[in-house]
């Protein structure tokens, strides 16, 4: 990001900062973050460190690196994974289920049976 002026609370993360987020991540909730994401840890995790008073989040993410495991850590593995929980938030494979699958599977079924059983977990 060369000549890119950042205000101090957004400050781009050094690698080290970014992979202690990663191994924190990866611990408590076995989802992994690739490459791409340091732009999603900073701005999931400025939030957090506002609350918390921290100058920036490379300041926070140190931090959390240098204290044993407590509420910030929690806090900080919550603010960056994605809690949305409606079900049908990824509609692309909705539509291919009304579109494809069903009309399919209706076809073939109607010549043996008129039922269809779906189970979905």
């Amino acid at each position: 990001m060369s000549g890119a002026a950042f205000p101090p609370e957004q400050l781009p993360l050094s690698r080290l900062e970014f992979e202690y987020v990663r191994s924190l991540v990866r611990q408590a909730s076995s989802v992994v973050l690739d490459d791409s994401k340091t732009y999603l840890v900073i701005s999931r995790l400025l939030p957090v460190a506002r609350i918390n008073d921290f100058e920036n989040v490379g300041a926070m993410i140190s931090h959390l690196h240098s204290s044993p495991h407590g509420d910030l850590h929690s806090q900080a593995v919550e603010a960056i994974l994605t809690t949305e929980t409606s079900f049908f938030r990824d509609l692309h494979p909705f539509v291919a289920l009304r579109d494809d699958v069903l009309p399919e599977l209706i076809q073939k079924r109607s010549q043996t049976t008129r039922t269809l059983s779906i189970w979905s977990a």
